[in-house]
């Protein structure tokens, strides 16, 4: 039996009934809210790693016998490691051009910027030309960093690096055994020391020596595009 054409059935209904019109209401005021942006740090990448590249400006670091100076060494590894470990990781540069910076001034910006880790970047002098090999650091407290008194407070910059000094340590290891699986494998060192351009860091942290640059060799191959991205694959790795 065929329904009537004037039937309900058939005629669409002159309005909304009360709870339709408040769902569309609802959303259509869902569709057009600005999105709200969650305070989580991590969102889009695994974590924020703080890149140092030692010296700048005035403070050239370590001259090699063809002229070239630590601080550009350092600086162009620095871009290089940034440029492969993104957008995987969000990457801090403490500098991004050839100026002078404090070394509490770098910590402090990663300390800022809540990194989660802060990888300082230099290169090594030798009396021998012939000395190569690569230097990994992380850092030992000395005795006065465990010093209990209302001028050494827990948040002190002297002592900040000292609660992290075991997973820096491990860090350490962990970039070491990349670098020394590297076709051709360099000699790689780990070691501790009370450095200064790690103590003000609130994270764990590690120093990196990538070469002698006094080395004729090793200086011709850290100012090679393929050199530093192999160094920088197997810090990242």
């Amino acid at each position: 039996m065929g329904v009537k054409q004037n039937s309900a059935a058939q005629r669409p209904p002159k309005s909304l009934s009360a709870s339709a019109f408040l769902g569309v209401l609802v959303l259509v005021l869902l569709s057009s809210w600005p999105a709200i942006a969650i305070p989580d740090r991590h969102i889009g990448h695994r974590g924020i790693i703080a890149i140092d590249p030692g010296h700048g400006g005035n403070d050239l670091g370590g001259r090699g016998p063809g002229g070239n100076f630590e601080k550009d060494v350092n600086l162009n590894l620095a871009r290089r490691i940034a440029l492969e470990m993104e957008p995987q990781y969000k990457v801090l540069l403490t500098r991004s051009e050839d100026y002078s910076l404090p070394l509490s001034e770098r910590t402090a910006i990663a300390n800022n910027q809540k990194a989660d880790l802060l990888i300082s970047i230099h290169t090594a002098s030798g009396f021998l030309h012939a000395t190569q090999g690569i230097n990994i650091y992380s850092f030992k407290p000395v005795r006065n960093d465990f010093a209990d008194s209302p001028a050494a407070a827990p948040t002190s910059w002297h002592r900040a690096q000292v609660r992290h000094a075991p997973a820096g340590k491990t860090l350490a290891e962990s970039i070491a055994r990349s670098l020394a699986a590297l076709p051709a494998p360099p000699d790689v060192r780990v070691m501790q020391a009370p450095l200064s351009a790690l103590k003000g860091a609130q994270m764990p942290a590690v120093l990196i020596e990538v070469g002698y640059l006094t080395n004729p060799a090793t200086e011709q191959s850290l100012n090679t595009e393929s050199r530093q991205t192999i160094i920088a694959n197997a810090i990242i790795q």
